[in-house]
């Protein structure tokens, strides 16, 4: 699976970055949106993980949605970001509240994998 860490904060993109690459899978960053913008267009990207905190741009979750449907969203952040309804609506497949534990993302990622029916270990 092709993961797309976007706007994370440099502690957190490392572990992240451990864990999907010690379950095989292939892992880039982008740390502003011309970077997002180009990896998607440049990899077959699965999953866009933002944090919240980074994200200047909401408009960059519905170019996703809209020209990479199949990419699924992933969002973190400290509080509540909106109700669920309006999460699809942007086109935000789930968010994980901090802090988090990684068997939640997991959790999450495994949801992804049986939509797609992509190999992906636990």
């Amino acid at each position: 699976m092709n993961i797309l860490l976007a706007k994370s904060l440099p502690l957190e993109t490392a572990e992240l970055i451990e864990f999907f690459q010690s379950r095989g899978n292939s892992v880039y960053i982008a740390n502003d949106s011309k970077a997002v913008y180009m990896m998607l267009s440049l990899y077959s990207i699965d999953l866009v993980y933002f944090d919240a905190r980074m994200i200047e741009d909401f408009n960059l979750i519905a170019y996703i949605n809209q020209y990479y449907p199949d990419t699924k969203v992933i969002v973190s952040s400290e509080a509540c970001l909106c109700n669920a309804v309006n999460n699809v609506r942007e086109g935000i497949f789930r968010t994980l509240k901090r802090p988090f534990h990684m068997k939640q993302l997991n959790t999450l990622v495994h949801e992804i994998v049986d939509n797609k029916q992509i190999t992906y270990k636990k």
